[in-house]
């Protein structure tokens, strides 16, 4: 009704601003001019207004998406569902970055290949909490290699990366596994890498890979939050929402 009205009074304005007072009389010109211009108005809003209440309804249910979404009650009640596997180093090798006590504030698990497409977007997500959390979180990296073979490029790789930790340092291992979860080829990355030197490494992938089976991980990637799943129910990329109620939980 108010829009209705709004549209008269616009199209009255447009009317009188024709009106011959001294006359006192009608513009048949203004009226038709009145008349059309209210039509195409009308018309106009007709097709906008259903636009501007479903872009309204919209925002509201994104609102109410994120809420819901963001909600950690919500989140963890969901991974309180997980079973709690044992996360505990492997091997003294093993690839652990950030917090490197026993009892951290808060365990991530990542389960990867170094050929995983998917896997990339994690490496991402990880890099972000270890650049803002590095002190509170610790991050096992857990390579879940089927074919463990020497020539096997992604079994060179993760066992280079691994060698790489040990033998250079953290910094070092993160630079390198960058490279690879972003733009490097396999070949262009062994290239700049080389291969990897010490076969012990391969038994800590055999490892690996056995700790996955057993606890029936077949897919990567995979997170672990203090060993337990990351719920499904939530895309990766939303731990970064979560990070610092888990540590404060803890």
């Amino acid at each position: 009704i108010s829009i209705v009205l709004i549209l008269w009074l616009q199209a009255i304005t447009i009317y009188f601003a024709n009106f011959d007072i001294k006359e006192l009389k009608f513009n048949s010109y203004s009226f038709g001019t009145v008349l059309i211009c209210f039509l195409l108005i009308s018309t106009a809003w007709s097709y906008v207004l259903p636009l501007l209440k479903n872009e309204i309804t919209s925002r509201k249910l994104k609102i109410e998406h994120f809420k819901f979404k963001r909600n950690y009650t919500l989140f963890d009640t969901l991974l309180s569902e997980s079973q709690i596997l044992p996360i505990k180093s492997l091997d003294k090798k093993e690839i652990i970055l950030g917090n490197k006590t026993e009892k951290p504030e808060l365990s991530i698990t990542v389960i990867t290949n170094p050929l995983c497409g998917h896997c990339k977007e994690v490496h991402v997500l990880i890099d972000n909490i270890l650049k803002n959390y590095r002190k509170e979180v610790q991050v096992i990296v857990r390579f879940n290699i089927p074919n463990i073979h020497p020539e096997n490029q992604s079994t060179k790789i993760a066992a280079r990366l691994t060698e790489l930790f040990n033998d250079e340092g953290e910094e070092k291992c993160e630079l390198a596994m960058s490279k690879i979860y972003s733009s490097s080829t396999p070949s262009d990355w062994l290239k700049m890498y080389g291969d990897f030197s010490n076969d012990n490494y391969l038994n800590l992938l055999k490892k690996q890979h056995q700790w996955c089976v057993n606890y029936d991980k077949n897919f990567t990637p995979e997170i672990l939050l203090n060993g337990k799943s990351y719920p499904n129910a939530y895309n990766r990329k939303e731990l970064l929402f979560f990070v610092e109620d888990l540590i404060t939980q803890n």
